[in-house]
């Protein structure tokens, strides 16, 4: 398996009982769209094109990576709603492609580095 976050390069992996692909998280950001962006998903219309507007975008916040050779990137918003991200955590990937959170002190009593 070769998880990314951005398809620069693999994440570390970790192991416990199976592994997992995971990065430490510098910062955290909430996603909150703009005045312009509220006005476009309350009344369904862009007023910029005069065309309807759907909003599709499922942006929730952006992970900002502590190990610099990975991007920022973004999360949806029901990772956020469920695991409510810290800046004090790791974004952690399974086999399975399911993606979670830990705080850092329970990841790593949890969890050893077996590639970088």
């Amino acid at each position: 398996m070769n998880e990314t976050s951005n398809g620069a390069c693999e994440m570390p992996k970790y192991s416990c009982n199976d592994p997992i692909w995971a990065l430490k998280i510098k910062y955290f950001d909430r996603y909150i769209p703009t005045i312009d962006e509220l006005n476009r998903i309350l009344n369904h219309f862009d007023t910029n094109s005069n065309e309807m507007y759907k909003y599709s975008d499922d942006i929730g916040g952006f992970i900002t990576p502590e190990d610099l050779r990975y991007a920022k990137f973004s999360v949806s918003r029901d990772y956020v709603q469920t695991y409510n991200p810290t800046s004090d955590g790791y974004y952690i990937v399974y086999k399975n492609g399911h993606q979670s959170f830990l705080p850092t002190i329970i990841f790593e009593n949890l969890y050893s580095c077996i590639t970088t």
